[in-house]
């Protein structure tokens, strides 16, 4: 290549930083969209989550009524299945959501569905027993209904306090979003030159080598004549 050493390094040198401001946006770029995908499907699947829970609270409520209306103590099984899974699915969004949990409200929640559960392995106790008539009063009874409903309605408080937290997220998420774009508005002009000049650069290097060669070439064959 019919160039000084010095100017050789300094474009080795340019090629170098055209590599590395293409690796660095690459990485900027990637990371944004991975991490916003991330959280999108973070955010639903934690309001799905607690949707579930809520809705095996629902079915806990229907099978301990139905133990009652029954007299089938059978039931209590899948009651008390659900319990389980339904207190799983709990710690999950507690995790994931922390906040949520330590408001008054939450704390309304816990209560109430203390309570719940206690007039609800009443009833399947006294089911148990053959007493299916006392068990009436207390999964059937005003007092339980209010209990519940009072439930209820601090659940969809929790509930609207983990969308704005997930709202509140994604809002960060596009903030750092937008800011990768207009980074990458600033170099990508760059780097498209620079990659312009990188391969004119590598045609010329390769077209004078071939020029090379051929003149090696004339000058062995000149020899040898």
């Amino acid at each position: 290549m019919n160039i000084g050493p010095v100017r050789a390094k300094i474009q080795m040198g340019l090629l170098a930083v055209i590599i590395l401001l293409t690796t660095v946006l690459a990485a900027i770029v990637g990371t944004t969209y991975w991490g916003f995908r991330t959280a999108k499907f973070q955010d639903r699947h934690l309001q799905t989550t607690f949707e579930q829970a809520a809705y095996l609270d629902e079915l806990m409520t229907v099978l301990s009524r139905s133990a009652v209306v029954t007299a089938n103590v059978q039931l209590e099984a899948r009651y008390r299945q659900l319990s389980i899974e339904r207190e799983a699915l709990l710690i999950n969004v507690r995790r994931v959501a922390p906040r949520a949990f330590q408001t008054p409200v939450a704390e309304r929640v816990q209560e109430a569905r203390k309570k719940l559960a206690e007039w609800e392995a009443g009833a399947f106790a006294y089911v148990g027993e053959g007493k299916a008539e006392l068990a009436d009063p207390l999964v059937f009874g005003e007092t339980y209904d209010e209990q519940k409903e009072i439930y209820r309605e601090d659940m969809k408080s929790i509930r609207v306090i983990i969308e704005a937290e997930c709202e509140q997220s994604l809002n960060l998420r596009r903030s750092a979003a937008l800011k990768a774009t207009v980074v990458a508005a600033m170099i990508l002009p760059v780097l498209i030159a620079g990659w312009v000049w990188s391969v004119g650069l590598i045609n010329r290097y390769f077209a004078s080598r071939m020029v090379w060669n051929v003149d090696t070439r004339k000058t062995l064959r000149s020899e040898n004549a």
